[in-house]
């Protein structure tokens, strides 16, 4: 039987569900490493430009925000090479979510 624990990040609930079987060790790591590079483009974001990010990047905040991914494990070399590292990214993740809970209509 899974037993459930109070833990305080994301991860650390991710790494236990591993641990305890829950998940494959392939997703619960594909998993974390969404959670640090959504959480790491996310806060980048916010920081430049508030909770409304604006229509097109400045180049000084591109940059910024490149290397705030790239060091949380993203490989691009542009913004449109992150939109598509994103787009895969979710891809992988909502297969694990359909195995684990199942598809969502609609």
């Amino acid at each position: 039987a899974l037993v459930v624990r109070a833990t305080p990040t994301t991860r650390d609930a991710l790494a236990r569900l591993r641990d305890e079987g829950v998940l494959l060790a392939q997703e619960a790591e594909l998993l974390i490493r969404a959670d640090r590079l959504w959480r790491t483009v996310q806060g980048i974001l916010r920081i430049t430009y508030g909770r409304n990010p604006a229509e097109k990047l400045s180049e000084a905040a591109a940059a910024a925000l490149l290397r705030a991914a790239n060091a949380a494990g993203a490989t691009a070399v542009d913004v449109a090479q992150l939109h598509a590292t994103f787009a895969s990214m979710a891809e992988q993740v909502r297969a694990v979510f359909a195995r684990h809970v199942g598809e969502i209509d609609g």
